[in-house]
């Protein structure tokens, strides 16, 4: 009962602020980087604070991030899963992954479609926790603010031009990316 009123009061129309924050939480479950730009694009369109902005973009790509580890650990914890894929190679991607845990984590973040298999093989793999956690909140930390003050930028300059359809100019790529490294990945 009590969770109904707040979710009504929450989406309705006099708090456009709480709906979009939420949106922006919830869209890192998605895609991160699509998130960002429709973060940006409720920045310019004067909708959102930046403040709020950053906090539900913040928050969300690291619920996301740590939801992606624990898939990995639910995965280990499969029997079904273990007998598919553990094998000789998956011990030696422990040992690699657990050397380059960092830079992992960040380049997964820099490079479309990688954060997903990157991160439930983190939790796969069985790599600490706490480091884990560390290091993806320091890199979204930094990721964060320099994405979207470029989308922002991009926004600014862009959206007097071409209107709202500016926007679609930087998502299409940022989802043909995406969908371009999962196929490569499949393939392999």
């Amino acid at each position: 009962m009590v969770f109904d009123e707040i979710l009504n009061a929450c989406l309705s129309p006099q708090n456009v602020w709480a709906r979009d924050a939420i949106g922006l939480f919830l869209a890192p479950f998605v895609h991160e980087n699509v998130a960002i730009v429709g973060g940006a694009a409720l920045i310019v369109g004067h909708r959102l604070p930046i403040w709020l902005a950053i906090s539900s973009l913040y928050f969300g790509m690291t619920a996301s991030d740590l939801g992606l580890y624990w898939v990995g650990t639910a995965a280990r914890r499969n029997s079904s899963a273990r007998k598919l894929f553990m094998s000789e190679k998956i011990y030696r991607l422990s040992s690699l992954m657990q050397g380059y845990m960092g830079t992992i984590i960040v380049i997964s973040r820099l490079i479309p479609g990688m954060i997903f298999p990157s991160y439930v093989a983190c939790g796969w793999l069985g790599l600490p926790f706490r480091r884990f956690a560390i290091l993806s909140m320091a890199s979204a930390a930094i990721y964060l603010p320099i994405a979207l003050a470029l989308a922002v930028g991009f926004g600014r300059v862009t959206a007097d031009r071409f209107g709202d359809w500016a926007w679609i100019g930087l998502i299409v790529p940022l989802l043909a990316a995406g969908i371009l490294a999962g196929r490569l990945m499949v393939k392999r």
